[in-house]
């Protein structure tokens, strides 16, 4: 019948929203990508480059500190404390520059760092030999302490540097993280829409094509339940489950067409014989007539009237002959009509295969809205990574509040780490945003999924209509069974009168017998001659009402089947 490959509905429903389900797939898949390199981006400048900030700040305030103690030993002289505090401080400080030449990866910031951390060991070596001569109260004090000025003046120096390329870098990589925020928050705005937009069209289209399909089927069920059983101008477009539908509603429409042309042709045939029949027997109630007219002349010439008999005998014969012809049509008509109800059960059959695959298909559109629900849950865990992400710029923010105080506290040295902790408070701002944005573009993605869900529940009800289309169509053959039932009924009372018609027949052809044998024994029996035809004449009266209800039985079988139709 088809060429192509079968392609049943449920594969193509299933086909249908797993497609929609991989593009869901795929863009909620691009988003988790980009958020996933974005999360790194933070996390790289969170745990990285705002600690190495911090460091560089802390590692100037830990040398500002050990020269305070410095100054407060030369003018004290002899403090333990201040000697103690400065080499704490100058150790420490030290400590954190060469802590953060190690961490770095960039070139510009190791070689910074690199001389810083030598001109820290320098003033090291420096400050021991001023606090030993301030200690002997030695004559090169004055010139130690100018080169430790110089070279105080250097690492101050150094230290701008250091935080100037490392406020550089952060700025930096602050802002290509945030073009690639936004960046990602376009890219993700429209695919999610191209989503959208594909998987509404998919499912119009696929719909309309389901709907236009059923439109079909329902159209022939009516007219099949009208009684009308011309073909129809329908082609089948698809090897599937309704292909097949369309295909044997129209071969069973075309066997109940056969048989109701077999049924108007068997009572064609029946009442042309019914005709005959009644020409015939009126012509032998005539002769029978004519005989008991005549019972004088029928004494006086026994070969005549002999003659006459045998010619009513030929007559009777034909009768039962036209009898026999009648059983046999009846017998074909029966036939028919049985073919006919056995394809009206196929159809009934061929209905209840159709109900059995809608309620499969209603199945199946509840193992994908199950499929929806799951990937609904899998956005509600996406939500729950950003409010993870937005929890690391909370702390993030808090973070650069603890840098601010501390920056308070260290003063004027303090300044450029208070800049710092704005920049980083501002990120965590804008990285919380971002988190909130793609909250909202999951929303979304959630709120297409219920979209989805609501196609397939319009599917489920489509089905439920093919249902209510298939009932119509059984009740139209329940109707034609029921037409075919009265037409068999008819058949049997037209088998019952073919019968009557031929015992008739029969009892007049023995009663014409009997009176032939006596005709030509005795020709003085007339008595006996006027008896016989009187009861044939009765018997030929009894054939010809017999024959006035068969004709009245193919009449109503002629308008049963002008119902249909062809």
């Amino acid at each position: 019948m088809f060429k192509e490959n079968r392609i049943p509905v449920l594969v193509q429903i299933t086909g249908m929203f797993g497609l929609i389900i991989v593009l869901f797939v795929l863009a909620v898949g691009f988003s988790v990508y980009n958020f996933t390199i974005i999360s790194r981006e933070v996390k790289n400048v969170s745990s990285q480059t705002v600690p190495r900030l911090i460091v560089t700040k802390d590692a100037h305030r830990l040398f500002t500190n050990a020269l305070l103690n410095m100054r407060g030993f030369i003018l004290y002289g002899g403090e333990s404390a201040y000697e103690a505090s400065y080499r704490d401080d100058i150790v420490k400080a030290t400590s954190e520059v060469q802590s953060y030449r190690d961490a770095s990866t960039e070139k510009d910031t190791q070689e910074q760092s690199g001389k810083l951390l030598q001109e820290l060991k320098d003033y090291q070596v420096i400050g021991e030999k001023i606090i030993a001569a301030k200690k002997i109260n030695a004559s090169n004090l004055s010139e130690l302490t100018t080169q430790g000025r110089i070279l105080v003046d250097k690492i101050n120096e150094d230290f701008s540097k250091l935080a100037t390329v490392q406020e550089a870098y952060f700025n930096t990589r602050t802002e290509k993280m945030i073009n690639d925020i936004d960046g990602t928050n376009i890219k993700t705005t429209i695919i999610s829409l191209l989503t959208s937009i594909l998987s509404v069209i998919i499912a119009f289209l696929y719909a309309n094509r389901l709907l236009k399909r059923i439109a079909i089927l329902n159209d022939v069920i009516a007219r099949i339940g009208l009684l009308d059983l011309t073909p129809s101008c329908y082609k089948v477009s698809t090897n599937d489950e309704f292909g097949d539908m369309l295909i044997q509603l129209e071969e069973t429409k075309t066997h109940v067409c056969e048989t109701v042309t077999n049924v108007q042709e068997s009572a064609s045939v029946l009442a042309a014989s019914c005709e005959e029949l009644t020409a015939t027997t009126d012509e032998f109630s005539r002769s029978a007539e004519f005989v008991s007219g005549n019972i004088i002349d029928i004494a006086a010439s026994t070969s005549e009237s002999a003659t006459n008999i045998a010619n009513v005998s030929t007559t009777i014969g034909e009768v039962s002959a036209s009898a026999g012809k009648l059983s046999a049509g009846n017998i074909q008509i029966d036939e028919s009509t049985q073919d006919a109800v056995a394809e009206s059960q196929k159809g009934m059959e061929l209905l209840e295969a159709v109900v059995t695959q809608n309620q499969t298909i209603s199945i199946s559109m509840g193992k994908i809205g199950n499929t929806a629900n799951a990937l609904n849950k899998s956005s509600e865990q996406i939500k729950m990574i950003v409010d993870v992400i937005s929890s690391i710029a909370s702390q993030t923010n808090l973070l650069a509040l603890n840098a601010a105080i501390e920056a308070a506290r260290a003063g004027e040295a303090g300044k450029g780490f208070a800049v710092v902790a704005e920049e980083v408070r501002k990120l965590a701002e804008q990285s919380e945003n971002s988190t909130r944005e793609i909250s909202a573009i999951i929303q979304n993605i959630s709120n297409e999924i219920s979209n989805m869900m609501a196609i397939s529940g319009t599917a489920v009800t489509e089905t439920e209509k093919g249902k209510e289309f298939a009932v119509t169509t059984k009740q139209g053959f329940e109707k034609i069974i029921d037409q075919l039932g009265k037409v068999s009924n008819s058949i049997k009372e037209m088998a019952q009168a073919s019968e009557g018609i031929a015992l008739g027949t029969q009892a007049a052809a023995v009663n014409i017998q009997a009176v032939s044998e006596n005709v030509s024994s005795n020709s003085g029996k007339i008595q006996t001659v006027a008896a016989a035809t009187e009861e044939q004449t009765a018997s030929m009266t009894e054939a010809a009402r017999n024959i006035a209800e068969l004709a009245n039985l193919a009449v109503k079988m002629n308008e049963d089947v002008s119902k249909f139709k062809v």
